[in-house]
């Protein structure tokens, strides 16, 4: 099946190999002219100016039109960095991709995500399509519906885009009680968590713009459409990364998605799915640790024996 590479929104900062690595991998995978915003250097950390110069470097080198790349002079920083650079893309084009540097997407993700931004552009249920997931056992269909939104390789169009809560008010604005109890569907664990985490986001101004774009999906009761195997990897990972010093347990090895695509009959929340990413991404409980270790043992013993 014939298509068009959406746009694609590069977010990169002070790693230099892995930005100009995701760079080469669109031109392979048949995108032209990626949108780049490269965020300033951070006087605080030694050799910053120097990372964040190569990193520009490595952007240069590609060759891309002038007003596709937006190299900031200042240190932005993830919580408001990330949003305002989005708003830029979204200004520019009404639906795409947004990628970090250290994430490398299989070839399919971008046929998976091109399809199903043109098959919901229209359906106000769904917020954004994701490629990273980290499911266990895939689904009958080529993909299912969350409530929540990792922000490891997705797309999503500027009608939804704007609803982002950017001055983190929402919070105070509505009966958040409220919206989580019904985003819960009945599971009190759900409404504990993000209860919890969304005070500190809200009224300790933690202001992590990933979790403002989760709220403001569960308070519009939007969901995301999310590959049934995992699209993307993930590379983010070491003394330098903002949040991930040792890569996840829930993170799986990357797949190809089969085509054509098999679309799930109804809009409605895999909750089991989301019951597993939530005591694995979110909890980390030592149990689902073990199921995914059980899964990895299991995955190289298949290797092995095919090999």
């Amino acid at each position: 099946m014939a298509f068009s590479v959406p746009p694609v929104l590069v977010l990169a900062c002070r790693r230099p190999e892995l930005t100009a690595r995701l760079l080469q991998l669109l031109v392979s995978c048949g995108c032209r002219d990626p949108y780049v915003v490269v965020d300033g250097p951070d006087s605080a950390k030694n050799n910053d100016a120097h990372r964040v110069e190569r990193t520009r470097e490595a952007v240069r080198s590609f060759k891309l039109p002038s007003g596709n790349v937006w190299l900031r002079d200042a240190n932005v920083g993830g919580p408001h960095g990330v949003p305002k650079a989005i708003d830029w893309f979204f200004a520019k084009t009404d639906r795409g991709i947004i990628l970090m540097d250290d994430l490398a997407p299989s070839p399919s993700f971008f046929a998976f995500a091109a399809e199903l931004l043109e098959k919901y552009e229209s359906d106000a249920r769904i917020a954004a399509i994701h490629g990273w997931t980290c499911r266990l056992r895939p689904p009958e269909d080529s993909y299912y519906f969350s409530r929540y939104a990792p922000g490891w390789g997705w797309a999503t169009w500027a009608s939804r885009w704007k609803d982002f809560d950017r001055e983190g008010q929402l919070w105070f604005e509505i009966d958040h009680e409220s919206v989580l109890r019904k985003a819960a569907c009945g599971d009190p664990l759900f409404v504990r968590y993000w209860s919890r985490i969304l005070r500190e986001v809200y009224v300790n101004r933690r202001m992590n713009w990933d979790y403002r774009w989760v709220f403001t999906n569960f308070a519009l009761g939007r969901l995301t459409a999310t590959a049934g195997v995992n699209l993307v990897d993930h590379f983010g990972f070491g003394s330098d990364a903002s949040h991930y010093r040792t890569k996840p347990f829930y993170q799986l090895p990357v797949c190809e998605i089969g085509l054509p695509l098999r679309h799930p009959p109804a809009v409605a929340v895999d909750h089991q799915a989301d019951r597993q990413e939530h005591y694995a991404a979110f909890l980390g409980l030592p149990w689902i640790r073990l199921r995914y270790g059980i899964a990895s043992i299991a995955r190289g013993l298949k290797a092995t024996a095919v090999g």
